[in-house]
């Protein structure tokens, strides 16, 4: 469905003016949601990615060895963690 489309769709469901309470109702009714934003007690997002420790730094060296082509940033992803860490980890701070 392209966003032209989607639109059509918008105009002909939608009354000219509704509260945000009819609209949750009349869009969730046509299979269509709105984001809506997570709240946060201490105002951070949760940790994404797992905590460095000794041996996630030593299979990191050892994958950095392997594959001496890769970049930190793949190697970040690769194991799920920040290119900072990644960095420590090849330097030999962990």
């Amino acid at each position: 469905m392209t966003d032209e489309d989607k639109l059509s769709l918008l105009n002909e469901i939608l009354p000219p003016v509704l509260n945000p309470q009819q609209l949750v109702a009349t869009l969730e009714a046509h299979g269509l949601a709105i984001y809506r934003k997570k709240k946060m007690r201490n105002r951070r997002r949760p940790n994404s990615s797992q905590p460095m420790s000794p041996t996630l730094a030593e299979m990191i060296r050892e994958a950095y060895d392997l594959n001496p082509t890769a970049t930190q940033s793949e190697l970040a992803s690769w194991f799920n963690v920040n290119i900072g860490r990644v960095a420590e980890a090849l330097r030999g701070r962990h």
